[in-house]
């Protein structure tokens, strides 16, 4: 046989390894779920502490609603990648959802009640700090890779 013949078996054997590995080395799809999770769970953390910081002097009403706009794009992030996490995990990010989302709606239809405007600034910082502390409270079991 000659040699040519010989080589493109071992050709093709050695470029179909090559592309398995490569494949191995990509992530899996909980993988990716987890990681787009980690990171609408980073966002809210964030939009959570940018209300928190608001105060009356600082307050602006586009402010509010771009973090509450923010929050809300996160929570449909973890809600859309849910059914790829494992059993565990999965069961621990719809539970926290739940009870975020449940708390924002709460904070939101506080907000929205007729206050005077002391009485709205300070019912303001509580609500966000409440919300805050649901925050930390419902994604606390939710472990992310470092």
């Amino acid at each position: 046989m000659p040699r040519s013949a010989l080589k493109q078996p071992l050709t093709i054997a050695l470029a179909m390894f090559a592309a398995a590995l490569l494949a191995g080395c990509g992530e899996s799809k909980e993988e990716k779920a987890l990681n787009a999770v980690c990171s609408a769970k980073a966002g809210i953390e964030t939009a959570v502490g940018d209300l928190k910081a608001i105060t009356p002097a600082t307050f602006t009403s586009q402010q509010v609603q771009n973090s509450i706009q923010s929050i809300r794009d996160d929570l449909s992030t973890i809600q859309e990648n849910v059914p790829a996490l494992s059993d565990s995990a999965r069961q621990q990010v719809q539970t926290a959802n739940q009870q975020f989302r449940s708390e924002l709606t709460a904070v939101a239809a506080e907000i929205l009640k007729t206050l005077s405007a002391q009485d709205a600034a300070t019912k303001l910082q509580q609500s966000f700090t409440d919300l805050a502390a649901a925050y930390e409270q419902a994604y606390a079991s939710v472990q992310c890779p470092s």
